[in-house]
């Protein structure tokens, strides 16, 4: 089905037993049909039936699901549902990434495309490709699907002692990550809105608690001590980073400030990290209700 009919079929078949067809490979790469039943759920808190799967396009299996007319493009082309790309003019392929390169290698020229139905219907059809342009445009976006598994590593240390030292190695990995993102903070190359603050931290606590074991929360921990760390060495009075600037200032001036320029450079500090604070709280609301 298409993806329009994929979500209809779920739409109908809500709370009730839905037959699917699914292909699988063995450990040979012998893909064989099974037939399995799911039962498609509404989605909590939006208007939506789900059966549990991500949907993406099928590039290793060049099976036509529908054609259609592009809008501002080729016509729709006379390839029926379920048939398979076999070749490009004359060359063959086997997945849509072959598909695509024989077509780009014929831009402003027609093109036949091969395809194969079963072993008694198979046919053709001419492609008039268009003029593509000599450039690329890149839009960068968070993906929604990745179709690949997590990679994950187990690192294990294998005593007391190497575990105090891979500890000490994290510890200074996550200093350093604080202070390249508050240079790129400040460089403009990480955005302001990025930031998390005590609400974020909670619900982000939550869900690692929730989802993750619970070595996941300690290692949090350690990365939240570390920016905590970092976070108090700023030279903003009244953090401790700031009190190390005024005895600097001071040995420099070879005297202490005075009362009201101290109490002037306090007000200045607790005023930004104020600010701050509310700042990155309402995008830890906005991010965590309205998102």
């Amino acid at each position: 089905p298409t993806y329009k009919e994929l979500r209809e079929i779920t739409e109908e078949y809500e709370e009730k037993e839905l037959p699917v067809t699914v292909l699988r490979a063995d450990a040979n790469a012998v893909e064989t049909e099974l037939e399995t039943t799911v039962v498609p759920r509404r989605q909590r808190d939006a208007d939506r039936v789900i059966i549990g799967i991500f949907v993406a396009p099928d590039i290793e299996h060049p099976v036509v699901a529908k054609t259609i007319t592009a809008e501002g493009g080729p016509a729709k082309l006379a390839i029926p549902r379920g048939a398979a790309i076999t070749a490009v003019d004359g060359t063959d392929v086997s997945n849509f990434y072959d598909i695509i390169r024989e077509i780009r290698k014929y831009s402003g020229e027609r093109v036949t495309i091969d395809w194969r139905l079963n072993e008694e219907t198979a046919g053709n059809v001419v492609l008039n490709v268009d003029t593509g342009g000599e450039y690329i445009t890149v839009e960068s976006d968070f993906a929604e699907l990745i179709p690949f598994k997590g990679l994950k590593r187990l690192y294990k240390a294998s005593g007391p002692v190497d575990a105090v030292a891979m500890g000490c190695k994290k510890t200074v990995m996550f200093i350093a990550q604080t202070y390249v993102t508050l240079r790129r903070l400040i460089g403009g190359l990480v955005s302001p809105k990025n930031l998390m603050g005590p609400a974020g931290i909670i619900a982000f606590s939550y869900h690692i608690v929730a989802e993750e074991p619970p070595i996941y929360y300690v290692y949090f921990l350690g990365l939240i001590s570390a920016v905590i760390a970092v976070f108090n060495f700023l030279p903003l009075p009244p953090l401790d980073g700031g009190l190390v600037a005024l005895l600097l200032v001071e040995k420099l001036k070879g005297s202490a400030l005075s009362e009201r320029t101290q109490g002037a450079i306090a007000y200045v500090g607790w005023t930004l990290i104020l600010a701050l604070l509310l700042y990155v709280t309402f995008n830890d609301i906005v991010r965590t209700f309205f998102s």
